[in-house]
């Protein structure tokens, strides 16, 4: 997996103001056009407590002279209230970066395709009367949520 670092975190903005006067050395990642890249997410250290771990989603920014890929989770203060946290994000970095780490590719269970009509490899899921593999995917899903970090969303 590649190296990342943490370049800062923003709180969430209530204004267009707060919005447009959040930067990182002069960047604001809102004042450009981002948008979502078609790649599996990395997963960091949770920058509020290392032992635990966050996906970052990974975006792409580009003005008329470079472009550049950077990942962002938020977070909110606690699970009731995604209203207030933070924002934090992350850039690619080198080995020679000061703090820089090893993001992780997120553990993924499941492989099924996200509609019924698209080209892929994958299967759809359909009902089996019969299903020889019943206990381990139990036992997985058992496995998953337990090792899951809950967080409320929408209130729910």
């Amino acid at each position: 997996m590649a190296l990342w670092r943490l370049i800062g975190k923003v709180r969430e903005a209530k204004t267009r103001e707060e919005l447009g006067a959040q930067s990182f050395d002069g960047w604001n990642p809102w004042r450009d056009g981002m948008f979502q890249l078609r790649e599996p997410d990395i997963v960091v250290p949770d920058p509020r407590d290392p032992s635990k771990r966050c996906h970052a989603h990974i975006y792409e920014v580009s003005r008329a002279s470079w472009v550049t890929k950077f990942a962002s989770l938020f977070l909110p203060d606690n699970s009731n209230d995604r209203a207030n946290g933070f924002w934090y994000f992350y850039v690619p970095a080198t080995v020679s970066t000061d703090d820089s780490f090893e993001a992780d590719a997120p553990k993924v269970e499941g492989y099924w395709r996200r509609t019924p009509d698209e080209d892929s490899e994958l299967p759809w899921p359909a009902p089996a009367n019969e299903w020889a593999d019943r206990e381990m995917f139990l036992a997985s899903l058992d496995r998953a949520e337990a090792e899951a970090v809950k967080s409320a969303f929408r209130g729910y």
